[in-house]
């Protein structure tokens, strides 16, 4: 299948909404799962000379790697 750049940011936004709710469940092994997937496509991205856009949705999508409460590491 062909890059499309449309179709990367639409899967980006969708794994997004999907950690979000492995993160509320607390399942740790999902969320692992759903950001592996996103680098992926954040690496498709940047090899197709999307660099500055899959920085910037990567930039607002820092809950892939920031800690949750349930971490125990915020205050």
């Amino acid at each position: 299948m062909a890059y499309n750049t449309q179709d990367a940011v639409n899967t980006i936004l969708r794994l997004k909404g999907n950690w979000l709710n492995a993160n509320a469940e607390g399942d740790t092994k999902k969320t692992a799962q759903i950001a592996n997937e996103a680098q992926n496509y954040y690496g498709q991205m940047r090899e197709n000379g999307d660099t500055k856009l899959a920085d910037t949705l990567y930039n607002s999508c820092l809950l892939y790697t920031s800690p949750s409460p349930r971490d125990g590491l915020l205050s």
